[in-house]
């Protein structure tokens, strides 16, 4: 897998010279940061205000309780934002090169339905949540949010109130 990486397009290079978008070993990169770097805003914005609002009012839901609920809230909100940032981090990675991908998809017609592709591809973060909206709607950007919230939630409840 390295090496197929390493031969299709090198460590990293822009395949559109007027603008830098990342391919190679750094394909996905752009929304899994933007991704990481709103929802950890969202997450901590929210859980100690959450924190304090339920402590206030509240009062016999504190200690423990008013920690899970409020990293509870702070992960559901966060994962609002963090879920379609992943799907399209998830898509751009597995796409491959775009004479790889021409090549499977078109020759051995990959598709979930006969005449429709499976997927398009995506030249950048914008473009590939545009397309994924366009094609699948909400829930093509908001596959596996509720497998996450159900992975997430509790770890994140217990984290914040251990630390």
């Amino acid at each position: 897998m390295v090496r197929t990486v390493w031969v299709a397009d090198g460590l990293w290079r822009s395949i559109i010279p007027e603008r830098t978008i990342l391919v190679g070993f750094y394909r996905g990169i752009t929304p899994g940061v933007t991704g990481s770097l709103a929802t950890g805003a969202t997450y901590f914005g929210v859980i100690e205000s959450t924190r304090k609002w339920i402590e206030e009012s509240h009062p016999d839901l504190g200690g423990l309780w008013s920690h899970f609920i409020a990293g509870a809230v702070g992960d559901t909100l966060g994962s609002f934002v963090h879920v379609p940032c992943e799907v399209m981090k998830q898509r751009t990675q597995v796409q491959g090169t775009r004479s790889s991908w021409n090549s499977v998809n078109m020759k051995a017609n990959v598709s979930r339905k006969p005449g429709i592709q499976m997927y398009s591809y995506y030249a950048g973060m914008f473009q590939a949540g545009s397309s994924i909206w366009r094609e699948h709607g909400f829930k093509g950007l908001y596959a596996g949010y509720w497998s996450t919230l159900a992975r997430d939630v509790p770890f994140t409840g217990l984290m914040v109130y251990l630390i």
